[in-house]
């Protein structure tokens, strides 16, 4: 399904442009954010956690670009919840995959951009940008693998002044930010 004409929408001072329900924005949104780069024990336990999601019906927000955040929205899409989806890109055109169809006509996915059309391939740049969106809808943030140095590392350590909670029964999974 070939998706045109986002809409144009401010949010929290912002233009934003999307397809699909914009309501979901008033979820309590749950980030997972995680770096290209992955340790194997990192992965299961990632899946793990999405499942608990899907089950605990948490609606999730991310930019589900890289392979460990891909394989959670897969896991997402098979349950209840709402997902927010932040390209790195402009949405216009975008091309609804497959996989998202049934969850778009359901009301229950929102595909959201800070980009206009101009913007067509993610640089450094515009990822950054991305992640501060999906950092900034999330009212708390779920970071699975952050590399050291690379943007995410940077993100966790801005974080200051965020409640700073180990989350348990997560084999020290991950961290986990929760606005106060």
């Amino acid at each position: 399904m070939l998706l045109t004409k986002p809409a144009s929408i401010q949010h929290n001072g912002r233009r934003l442009w999307c397809h699909g329900n914009r309501e979901l924005l008033n979820e309590h949104l749950h980030g997972i954010l995680c770096s290209k780069a992955c340790p194997g024990e990192k992965i299961i336990e990632a899946i793990d956690l999405a499942q608990r999601w899907r089950a605990e019906n948490r609606a999730a927000v991310s930019g589900f670009h890289t392979p460990v955040e891909k394989e959670c929205l897969r896991i997402f899409l098979r349950g209840p919840q709402r997902i927010v989806i932040c390209p790195a890109r402009g949405l216009d055109p975008f091309q609804l995959p497959a996989e998202w169809q049934q969850k778009f006509k359901r009301g229950e996915l929102l595909i959201i951009s800070p980009f206009d059309s101009s913007i067509r391939r993610p640089t450094k740049e515009i990822a950054e940008l991305r992640t501060r969106l999906v950092l900034s809808l999330a009212r708390s943030k779920t970071i699975i693998h952050a590399s050291p140095g690379g943007l995410l590392s940077r993100f966790t350590e801005s974080l200051e002044g965020a409640a700073k909670v180990e989350i348990e029964n997560e084999r020290a999974l991950s961290w986990r930010f929760q606005k106060n």
